[in-house]
Order: C-alpha cells, then sequence, then structure tokens
C-alpha cells in the first residue's frame, strides 16, 4: 500500500477544519480504478471534502473565498466554490 501525505505549496492556501477533521480518506485502488471513501467503496456514498481558503479567512463567515475539492466513489473529482459538496 502506498501512502501519500499532500502538502500545500501555496502560502495562501491552507486546509480548513471541517468539523473535528480535515477530511475522509480516500483511497485509489488501481486497475479499475476503484475510488473509496472512509474504506467504503459503494456508489451514492457522500463524498469525501478538502476545504481550501487564504489563511485566517473563515470558511463559514466568507464561503465565497473558499474552494471544497469533492471526490467521490465514482471517482469523480471536482472544485466547487462554498463549503459543500452536491450528492
Amino acid at each position: 500500500m502506498t501512502v501519500r501525505d499532500v502538502t500545500l505549496s501555496d502560502l495562501n492556501v491552507e486546509f480548513k477544519l471541517q468539523g473535528a477533521i480535515y477530511f475522509s480518506e480516500i483511497f485509489f485502488e488501481p486497475p479499475d480504478p476503484k475510488t473509496y471513501v472512509n474504506d467504503n467503496a459503494t456508489l451514492g456514498v457522500p463524498p469525501s471534502q478538502m476545504l481550501l481558503g487564504p489563511p485566517g479567512v473563515s470558511c463559514s463567515a466568507s464561503p465565497g473565498d473558499c474552494k471544497v475539492i469533492c471526490v467521490y466513489t465514482s471517482g469523480r473529482v471536482e472544485a466547487q466554490t462554498g463549503a459543500t459538496c452536491p450528492l
């Protein structure tokens, strides 16, 4: 198993907390590829959400300043403005 830590090199952007966690565990299994969100690859599972925004900015107070990266078990990855992913 390969584990990769992601580090942002842009000092103008940081990962933001959503509740008590940063985001759910995501695992892509080749060769299908199969995508797991929190050890579940079932289609229709809520997506993992990674919230990104400027340092010192509250995404709940200024959602337009933040982006959420949505990763679905279908393998779709997309960026949204705001604080939540569409289901």
